[in-house]
């Protein structure tokens, strides 16, 4: 079996697990195996008369077999069809039981039917029919409000027509489709992420926070999402609820260098400049550090003149990211070239080696951007 579907199956096993715990799920498992390995058993050792069950015994543990594969590789067992066929299969198992006097405790047995069984299985089935079609009713309505939000915010991001509605009204028909559709269902969290994507990379944080929030409600263990809420806090200035969102990252992501990116930012937002470099020089350090990383590490020390910040910050891009060279020699010369560090020879050094990093077609662009007196040096 392939790598990737060895890793499928077990991240489906182990979310029974997670969602379940290990009692109840591992017993479902241990039972549902036991049980199938049974079936199987009776169904291979049938003689004489009893071999009339052999067809549809084989057919639903067959079934049962591809239903369980499928589940693995891509539907997850509790995906109402998946349910309603396993539950078909283990009901026809169990009356083939019943057909053959396996009478075994915890199996099936036979009911002595009455009529007022029967008029309750249909009362019953009437009213979860009823329960059924007012719940697709209501997730359908869920959904077509959800994408109409989606929909909405996408045009946010495109060139308004002429005869269009104005940027305002779109974005409030967003809102209030947002609103409708989580007021039905404030558990969906995929069609909702996409719109609380779409306003906050429009800078619209203060919308995009509600919808994170809600979803945060529901799905208090997805680390990105209280990312997202940490960041959009910091950038409305609240930064009380900030901290309180990148404690739930910390408790999620403990030793990933993006819980770290996100604290260097937060420091840095809320005036502790210090404590911001501090941490990303201990990264640096110890060699845990990403793009990301390196790149705030580049802003703050820019923005707070912590040159040397800057300046190493540069230097480990360049390292890990060479590709990056002629940029970074650019940005490391306008350094050494500003007043307040006057390194005249490297400046002069840096945009020499930026110059012959960038492709012969783009060299006289660069070139027109190196500050003189180094241009005519070059």
């Amino acid at each position: 079996m392939p790598e990737s579907s060895v890793t499928i199956t077990g991240i489906r096993i182990l979310q029974l697990l997670s969602e379940y715990g290990m009692a109840v799920g591992g017993l479902v498992l241990a039972f549902l195996l036991a049980y199938l390995l049974h079936s199987a058993g009776t169904t291979w050792r049938l003689r004489g008369e009893d071999l009339q069950e052999a067809p549809l015994r084989a057919f639903t543990l067959t079934s049962l077999l591809a239903l369980l594969i499928v589940s693995n590789a891509g539907f997850p067992w509790h995906l109402a069809s998946c349910g309603a066929l396993l539950a078909l299969c283990l009901a026809i198992l169990a009356g083939s039981d019943t057909r053959l006097g396996q009478q075994e405790r915890f199996f099936a047995t036979r009911l002595h039917w009455k009529p007022i069984y029967a008029r309750t299985a249909l009362v019953s089935l009437a009213g979860c029919t009823v329960l059924a079609g007012y719940v697709t009713w209501q997730a359908v309505q869920a959904e077509r409000e959800l994408v109409r939000a989606i929909e909405s915010a996408a045009s946010l991001q495109k060139p308004q027509r002429a005869g269009a509605p104005s940027l305002a009204e779109r974005k409030a028909q967003l809102l209030q489709a947002e609103r409708e559709g989580i007021t039905i269902n404030p558990h969906y969290r995929k069609l909702s992420a996409e719109v609380a994507v779409v306003l906050a990379t429009t800078g619209d944080w203060k919308n995009a926070i509600w919808i994170l929030e809600s979803m945060v409600a529901s799905r208090p263990n997805v680390a990105a999402l209280w990312m997202g809420l940490a960041t959009g806090y910091s950038q409305l200035g609240q930064h009380g609820q900030a901290q309180n969102a990148f404690a739930h990252v910390e408790r999620l992501k403990p030793d990933a260098i993006g819980t770290r990116v996100l604290e260097v930012v937060l420091l840095s937002r809320s005036g502790q400049q210090e404590k911001a470099s501090a941490l990303l020089n201990n990264s640096y350090d110890n060699g845990n550090y990403d793009y990301d990383m390196v790149q705030k590490g580049y802003a703050i020390g820019i923005k707070t003149k912590q040159w040397s910040l800057a300046i190493r910050s540069l230097e480990l891009r360049n390292l890990r990211w060479p590709e990056q060279a002629a940029d970074t020699y650019f940005r490391l010369g306008t350094i050494y070239a500003d007043p307040a560090v006057q390194d005249n020879s490297k400046a002069l050094s840096a945009f020499r080696m930026g110059l012959a990093e960038v492709p012969v077609e783009e060299k006289e662009n660069f070139h027109s951007q190196v500050p003189e007196p180094y241009r005519s040096q070059l």
